[in-house]
């Protein structure tokens, strides 16, 4: 939807007024600040405005792959679409990991989550606070647009993920 598009976009054209575009801890901050409703209250809507794109590409990601048995960290997790497919798909349990505290309140307080193994942690994808080895899959979906360093996040993701693990990173939607 246009609100969704409106604050992903505003992100960039902020720093390139700022000159801000290659001093990536600025840009991790104005993503945070983004998602935590600093620049627009359109984000207080994200899931009225945009859930049904999420999960639809989340499902759309994630078709056909069996989660059973293994302990899955979502980066960038949102309000939790890709979460819930995971568990869907036989997640033993997720961890919805995300920078922004807001989005994952919104996670937190979905029933859809009861009774599941689920958690979140605020974290930066750049910079992930777990142990070597620590996740059998790592996801992410529609999030790394949003990142200033991409090769550093996906470093940290085969990091933090078992040999032979899964790492399963989405675009922006089916139709990308």
């Amino acid at each position: 939807s246009l609100p969704m598009k409106v604050m992903v976009n505003a992100n960039n054209i902020l720093s390139i007024f700022n000159g801000g575009n290659t001093d990536t801890t600025s840009m991790v901050e104005r993503v945070k600040n983004g998602y935590e409703n600093k620049y627009t209250d359109h984000v207080e809507r994200y899931d009225e405005l945009g859930y049904h794109l999420q999960e639809k590409s989340a499902r759309f990601q994630l078709d056909g792959i069996d989660f059973s048995g293994l302990q899955v960290l979502d980066v960038g997790c949102g309000t939790g679409a890709l979460a819930q497919v995971a568990l869907e798909n036989g997640a033993a349990g997720v961890v919805c990991g995300d920078i922004s505290s807001f989005m994952l309140k919104i996670a937190q307080s979905k029933e859809l989550f009861e009774g599941s193994n689920f958690s979140c942690c605020q974290l930066d994808a750049g910079d992930l606070p777990y142990k070597d080895d620590a996740f059998d899959a790592v996801i992410s979906g529609m999030t790394f647009g949003t990142l200033p360093d991409q090769e550093r996040a996906a470093a940290e993701m085969v990091r933090i993920t078992k040999p032979g693990g899964l790492i399963c990173i989405g675009a922006h939607g089916p139709e990308h």
